[in-house]
């Protein structure tokens, strides 16, 4: 029942704006494949059957510039939140989907990682320390504009250094991210 004590790290993220921009034809193959991304893994059983992800962090970025990077992004972040399915539905439908995720975070509702609500946002300028305190209570994507976080490799090494023990996967978006970034594997989608 600690799940529905938790809130949404507002210390670590900002949330995503609050309308998607449309998607262009072009943007569904990338899409697809950064939603592809997000949900490898991102539930595997743990020996007391409890779900826990092999990679509890992963970190990718965009193959080559993208100039809608930021819109693909967001309309992501907002599609794996709910936000896109609360908007779809009414005021009733809206009530039922909070519902549901409340029992979803107090572990009384199946959930896959299709279905699953998770959370998603920008980190945070200078939310190092933030990093080092982040244990996700639900699936979390985390959008990261590398171009303005000065301190991205302390960030991303603290997120790191506490993912092994995350029971809820990590992933992390970089957007204008640097060619490497020192101890790390990004995974390239395209």
């Amino acid at each position: 029942m600690s799940g529905l004590l938790q809130r949404f790290d507002g210390a670590l993220m900002a949330p995503p704006g609050p309308a998607a921009a449309p998607l262009l034809s072009e943007d569904a193959a990338l899409l697809a494949a950064l939603r592809r991304w997000c949900l490898f893994d991102a539930a595997r059983e743990r020996q007391d059957g409890a779900p826990r992800p092999r990679q509890p962090m992963t970190i990718a970025r965009l193959a080559g510039p993208h100039p809608r990077q930021a819109q693909l992004a967001e309309h992501l972040a907002l599609e794996l939140d709910g936000s896109l399915l609360l908007q779809a539905r009414g005021r009733l439908g809206g009530l039922a989907l909070r519902v549901r995720v409340k029992l979803q975070d107090a572990g009384l509702w199946p959930s896959n990682a299709d279905t699953a609500i998770w959370d998603a946002g920008w980190l945070r300028a200078g939310a190092t320390q933030a990093c080092e305190q982040f244990h996700p209570r639900r699936a979390t994507l985390l959008l990261v504009d590398a171009s303005a976080q000065p301190q991205l490799p302390q960030a991303v090494a603290a997120l790191r250094q506490a993912s092994a023990g995350y029971a809820r996967p990590l992933r992390v978006l970089l957007l204008n991210p640097p060619e490497h970034l020192a101890g790390e594997t990004l995974h390239v989608i395209a």
